[in-house]
């Protein structure tokens, strides 16, 4: 091995540990987000119960992950079970009972704490992952330094950081759609059999993920292709058309993703939650209902999988409440992930992708790789502008690595100008990775409640995440500080609050003033305003404190 390699080798580990250690403050301090014990539930459910039936929206790859942990300290699930399973059955295919699951998981034994810390660790292996694709990627295209940069500042991404500190599905997915573009432009290049049988593992591990790879995956795949056709005119169909490789893509990803839902193998119509759907296609199409009714009767491979990707397309069609501008809606915008990008990004780590990839593209004699690398965080974002459904930055997670690839080529190129320019442009990139680094440290534990300076220093007015419910721990704190005696709460959790050491609470009223101790989290007092005006007396009154980034609490005086 090189020294090069070796320096790059001690680099990336030193890299990885840093960021993983930055990691650590947020296990003891922020509580379990709304989505996390679900999570965990459905993962405890497919290690201990051999099924996957809460939910079929996601596939199970990350969420065992996230089990994994409390699962090998000896956990296991409770069965929360309806008498009839169809009665927790909505449309949108998700059993409720899994948050009463995930929660007496996080309960068990009285050690919240250890337990959640335990779910969490399973993000650790996709950042992992992820950082080490950043310097295959960033070192095979382009150059050590870059690779070096590049990792530095994804380690020290706030939107990163809160996916990797939490046990939900988005480091997981963020990871593997990187990975499996990654080993597609290898295929590019070399697409033989080898090289096939590792892409398909990279697709099938990208798709047990999360669904959203889907069209993620095949947007950058048709721009890469449309690309060669029509601006290298290097079609190479004589190569990549070859039964031989794609049946071997194909193969492999379909019995990694098969064992992932071990290999089950039954009629579609036994997938709990499956029957409301069928009568909800006869609604609409009785002829289409029926056919549907016959064909699901057919026992098939893994029924789980089209299960879960029409629940999606379902939750898609009716959308996802957000808030944005001031303004509640359900049905999505086109605006709101490049808003939420521009917003809840660094500054200097925007401006540094910006400059790679005008670097790049001004360049006539660039590589396709690299500008393939320019065009993918465009398809990633075009993608997320057609969803309707707008619940957070996680959801374009899979943009981060490849921005990150972006920003370190800008640094690293910097140095390379001759003299005069040299001196000139690499001082001004070096600051602005040291903004992106600084921003993060200061934001530092609350990454997921990040804001750059554009937000202004009331960001909640402009959008609220969905998956958030952190600061309950902190809120319990705060209360037992002021000696309060009881407390109306509104906020948005999924914890079990008379477990959290809470004084005696009630519900904030949405219309009548109550007096004493009012805490509300900015997901009711913001989007609850804009829906119907709810909340809206509290509006007449200053909050005592603000608890964490997400609770204001008051005191209303008699």
């Amino acid at each position: 091995m090189s020294r090069i390699n070796v320096v790059t080798a001690i680099g990336t580990v030193l890299l990885i540990s840093v960021g993983i250690a930055r990691l650590v403050p947020t296990y003891t301090t922020s509580s379990a987000s709304i989505d996390e014990p679900f999570h965990i539930a459905c993962g405890m459910e497919w290690l201990d119960k051999g099924v996957y039936t809460y939910e079929a929206q996601h596939p199970p790859l990350a969420r065992v992950a996230d089990a994994l942990g409390p699962y090998l300290a000896e956990l296991r699930s409770h069965s929360a079970r309806s008498a009839n399973p169809e009665d927790k059955q909505p449309v949108a295919g998700v059993n409720e009972l899994g948050w009463a699951e995930g929660n007496a998981i996080l309960y068990a034994d009285g050690n919240y704490w250890r337990n959640l810390t335990l779910a969490r660790l399973g993000a650790l292996p996709f950042l992992v992952l992820a950082c080490a694709g950043i310097v295959l990627w960033a070192r095979r295209w382009f150059s050590t330094g870059a690779a070096m940069w590049a990792l530095l500042l994804f380690i020290s991404l706030p939107p990163v950081l809160a996916a990797a500190g939490q046990a939900t599905t988005d480091m997981a997915c963020a990871a593997t759609v990187f990975v499996a573009l990654y080993q597609f432009m290898r295929w590019l290049e070399h697409p033989d059999a080898r090289r096939s049988a590792i892409f398909g593992a990279a697709l099938g591990l990208a798709l047990l993920s999360k669904f959203s790879s889907i069209p993620f995956l095949a947007a950058c795949c048709a721009v890469a292709l449309v690309y060669f056709a029509l601006v290298t005119r290097d079609w190479r169909g004589r190569t990549y058309g070859r039964w031989r490789p794609l049946c071997i893509i194909g193969g492999v990803a379909f019995v990694l993703v098969w064992a992932g839902y071990r290999f089950s193998f039954h009629p579609i119509l036994a997938e709990p939650g499956y029957t409301k759907t069928l009568a909800g296609i006869s609604e609409t199409s009785p002829r289409l209902g029926r056919a549907m009714a016959e064909i699901s009767k057919i026992p098939l491979p893994m029924p789980e999988l089209p299960h879960g990707i029409y629940m999606v397309f379902r939750h898609n069609q009716f959308g996802h409440e957000s808030y944005l501008f001031g303004r509640y809606q359900n049905r999505g915008c086109w605006y709101f992930f490049p808003v939420i990008v521009a917003i809840k990004t660094p500054l200097g780590f925007l401006l540094l992708a910006a400059l790679g990839a005008a670097a790049i593209v001004w360049r006539k004699e660039s590589s396709p790789w690299r500008r393939l690398t320019v065009l993918f965080p465009v398809a990633l974002m075009l993608v997320c502008m057609t969803s309707r459904i707008n619940a957070g930055l996680r959801h374009i997670l899979p943009i981060y690595p490849l921005l990150a690839v972006l920003a370190g080529h800008a640094i690293s190129s910097s140095f390379s100008l001759q003299n005069r320019a040299k001196w000139a442009v690499a001082p001004v990139v070096v600051l602005l990775a040291g903004w992106a680094v600084v921003d993060s440290w200061i934001a530092q534990p609350d990454y997921i409640a990040y804001f750059n300076q554009l937000a202004g220093s009331h960001p909640e007015r402009i959008t609220i995440e969905s998956d958030i419910g952190q600061d309950v721990h902190r809120l319990s704190l705060a209360l037992r500080s002021l000696d309060a005696k009881e407390v109306a709460i509104q906020i948005s959790t999924s914890a079990e609050l008379a477990k959290e050491g809470l004084p005696p609470f009630s519900d904030v009223p949405r219309y009548r003033k109550v007096s004493g101790f009012v805490a509300i989290s900015d997901w009711f007092f913001e989007i609850g305003y804009a829906q119907n005006k709810s909340y809206g007396w509290l509006r007449e009154y200053t909050p005592i404190q603000r608890v964490g980034k997400t609770i204001s609490l008051y005191f209303i005086p008699e």
